[in-house]
């Protein structure tokens, strides 16, 4: 065998923290051998070790480091010199690893109480995340956005905090999987659907299979309590190809959109814009998302010229230089995060 078969690429700090995070659930649900291989590679680099601690502390996981007693039956000389944390986590792996056989012989059965933080995943502003959930979802975050992604015994929750998100849902019938944003609960057993935040208002589009929608959610913790968590048939369904909006005083606006349509919700995350003749003002507020520049139009006949393209999300001032040339615009940065926007 080479040396390099060894090798496991270091990432950035937070990608080594996303991975610690999906490491830590896949120890709590019980590793496979090729698993355990894997693991023990993963963590012979010092960044992932502290990394992994740091965030088992953080969930409060640090018992489940007592599995790693077989991966790591050496433990480090008391003689050595040891962070606090890894000195309670080596300690932990001993007095837990002691009674591992028989935490063995009792599986805990799926309950609410098996809360597991899978994590909070961020993207800055202008960047696109593409996160592998450890149930086989896959998750997309737009520009400046924040997620919490929990797991219980009986149910999958992601609670969008700021931003956009797309989610393809693995199937679980046993566990549905709920995306929870402002005071609306979507829910979804095996589908894909987008989610956009502003402010209370809430943009929903399903883009395969169908989801249910409850209004007046209190909060996540409240979702976490619960024992029966699936949305009962008379909650308002919307199913592949509509466009739902739904505000604070729950009341909501549901219509069909075009395929072309779709296809400009979903292209965020491939990073282009796509507008097909939206007024300039909707147009520069969406790309205000993808820049700390903020534009202001006082020509209200401007703020109405139509505009049609497509554009890269990842390169703001060429966007910019091609709606100047376009349609003749003209833009003045006044400070340092506003532009006045007039007609060249």
């Amino acid at each position: 065998m080479s040396n390099t078969d060894n090798v496991v690429p270091l990432h950035s700090e937070d990608q080594i923290m996303d991975d610690a995070g999906l490491w830590l659930v896949r120890l709590d649900e019980g590793l496979s051998d090729a698993q355990k291989q894997e693991l023990t590679s993963w963590l012979r680099h010092r960044r992932h070790r502290d990394a992994f601690l740091e965030m088992a502390q953080l969930w409060d996981k640090i018992d489940c480091l007592g599995q790693l007693s077989e991966l790591f039956p050496d433990v480090p000389n008391k003689s050595r010199r040891r962070t606090p944390l890894l000195a309670m986590a080596a300690s932990v792996m001993l007095m837990v690893f002691a009674g591992l056989a028989t935490w063995q012989l009792w599986p805990v059965s799926p309950s609410v109480l098996q809360v597991q933080h899978v994590g909070t995943f961020t993207s800055a502003v202008g960047q696109q995340r593409k996160i592998p959930l450890p149930d086989g979802s896959q998750l997309w975050l737009n520009t400046d956005s924040i997620a919490d992604v929990t797991f219980t015994g009986n149910q999958r929750l992601i609670h969008l905090r700021r931003g956009e998100l797309h989610i393809a849902v693995a199937k679980d019938r046993q566990r549905p999987l709920s995306v929870l944003a402002g005071q609306q609960q979507i829910q979804a057993v095996g589908t894909e659907f987008n989610v956009a935040l502003n402010q209370d208002d809430i943009e929903l589009v399903v883009t395969e299979g169908k989801v249910k929608v409850a209004s007046g959610v209190n909060g996540k913790q409240g979702l976490l309590g619960k024992d029966k968590i699936t949305l009962t048939d008379d909650s308002l369904a919307v199913t592949q190809g509509f466009k739902v909006r739904l505000n604070a005083q729950q009341t909501s606006t549901l219509r069909r959109m075009r395929s072309d349509e779709i296809e400009s919700v979903q292209a965020w995350r491939n990073g282009q814009l796509i507008f097909r003749g939206e007024p300039l003002a909707i147009v520069l507020h969406e790309v205000s998302r993808y820049t700390s520049k903020q534009f202001v139009i006082r020509d209200t006949q401007l703020a109405q010229v139509q505009v049609a393209g497509l554009f890269n999300t990842r390169d703001v001032d060429a966007m910019l230089a091609s709606l100047a040339q376009n349609f003749g615009l003209q833009f003045t940065e006044k400070t340092p995060n506003q532009v006045e926007v007039t007609a060249g």
